[in-house]
């Protein structure tokens, strides 16, 4: 199923954060900035909906998991829904340090 620019409107997943909060790497992806609120390109977000749904089919060929990290606790409770569903592993906003850089400081590695 293709995502389209259109449904990433009617969805309003194309809100980013306050532009002070923004970071000036996402500056590629933003359509504009309205009353202080940075809007990324719909299309963009598509595109990027539509590359990853086909990353998961190939893991999914593949019988590799897939993990999903969220770092945003307003998200815990309804990605842990989905999860359930879906039958994925994921990670809410309690990341264990080092998780992502595998930086393990311990005496036996």
């Amino acid at each position: 199923m293709t995502v389209t620019a259109d449904q990433v409107v009617a969805a309003k997943a194309h809100f980013g954060s306050l532009k002070n909060e923004s970071h000036p790497k996402t500056s590629p992806y933003r359509a504009e900035i309205n009353k202080g609120l940075v809007v990324i390109n719909p299309e963009i977000v598509a595109q990027q909906i539509n590359t990853i749904q086909e990353k998961i089919a190939e893991a999914k060929k593949a019988w590799k998991s897939i993990l999903v990290v969220s770092e945003k606790k307003m998200y815990a409770l309804e990605l842990a829904n989905l999860a359930k569903k879906a039958g994925f592993s994921y990670l809410d906003y309690k990341i264990p340090g080092g998780f992502s850089t595998n930086d393990c400081r311990c005496s036996t590695c």
